[in-house]
């Protein structure tokens, strides 16, 4: 994070607010450091880099509890604990899963359009930031597209901005000719920290709400979990008495109930086991092929993407730098 010490904390990307709860943290000097999840959201060198720090505080005496879904992250710990429903089990044995891979529409049919899209945090004062610089992207009906790039490229700033939250500082973004900041309903975003979408107390208020309905329909909730892979059990859960994966998949689940034209996700895949990755990863190339829905992920999880996302777009410092026809 070096040169971003008067940055706003609101600018930042999930992942740079990773790195920097991680120095707030460590500022104390603790003797015990648990770090939960904070890899989910950052991009591959700095995943590297953020394991190489951690053993190296274990080094100099430390101790260090990193939670993780990723086996491959507890290659460098002296001790792996594995739980399943609260208790302490053997290490699971090794799914093989069958590898699909999304192909492109047949026909192209031009969608959601970008036009030389530039966007500034703070325009006009000392702290102004440029996160999207003219960005120009065309995406098709029932297309899958993979948006990657390093933390604070600019990639949950174009979700926004394809969601309609924001509207760009210069350039358009329009869903069939219509700006996207004027529609409501046709285009459906889960947010990168999936509690900050959820508003309800409880799973059945909160999907409910976001599908329209002023009564609380049990029957229907628990139809709409099952399609994410949740059971009937969440129904009436409190919301914050979720798991992250569940909270993640819970946004989901709601904005599905709104049948969006355009599905936005933000780093769909974080703090999902493998069977809920595998679950949420079938339902996502489910929807264009069937459904016909447009999808856009924005992750620096890659695996399993090549089921949903027949096409991969690179940002870099706020511009696009690549537009692949293929998934990465």
């Amino acid at each position: 994070l070096g040169g971003l010490a008067d940055r706003p904390t609101e600018d930042l990307s999930g992942g740079q607010l990773q790195r920097l709860t991680l120095a707030g943290a460590l500022a104390r000097r603790p003797a015990l450091l648990i770090a939960d999840e904070i890899t989910a959201m950052v991009d591959d060198a700095s995943r590297g880099a953020l394991l190489d720090l951690l053993a190296g505080i274990a080094r100099d005496g430390t101790a260090v509890v990193l939670v993780t879904h990723v086996e491959g992250e507890a290659a460098t710990a002296r001790r792996v604990v594995h739980l399943d429903r609260g208790r302490l089990v053997p290490a699971p044995a090794r799914t093989a899963r069958a590898v699909t891979v999304a192909t492109p529409p047949a026909v192209v049919d031009p969608i959601l359009e970008l036009r030389d899209v530039t966007h500034t945090y703070a325009a006009r004062t000392p702290w102004a930031h440029t996160a999207l610089r003219n960005v120009t992207l065309t995406v098709g009906r029932g297309e899958g597209v993979l948006v990657v790039g390093a933390n604070g490229s600019g990639k949950s700033t174009l979700a926004w901005v394809l969601a309609g939250l924001h509207r760009p500082t210069a350039g358009t973004c329009t869903l069939k000719g219509t700006p996207t900041a004027d529609l409501r309903g046709d285009i459906g975003l889960v947010f990168q920290q999936a509690r900050l979408q959820l508003q309800r107390p409880t799973v059945a208020e909160e999907i409910c709400d976001v599908a329209g309905l002023d009564y609380i329909d049990r029957p229907y909730v628990a139809a709409v979990l099952q399609r994410v892979g949740l059971g009937t059990h969440l129904v009436d859960r409190a919301v914050d008495r979720l798991s992250g994966g569940e909270m993640r998949r819970v946004a989901i689940a709601a904005q599905l109930t709104r049948a969006p034209r355009v599905l936005v996700l933000d780093e769909p895949l974080a703090g999902l086991d493998d069977a809920g990755r595998h679950e949420l990863v079938g339902l996502l190339g489910y929807l264009p092929e069937t459904e016909h829905m447009t999808i856009v992920v924005i992750s620096h999880d890659l695996h399993g993407m090549e089921a949903v996302c027949s096409r991969t777009v690179v940002l870099d410092a706020g511009t696009i730098v690549d537009d692949r026809t293929v998934a990465a």
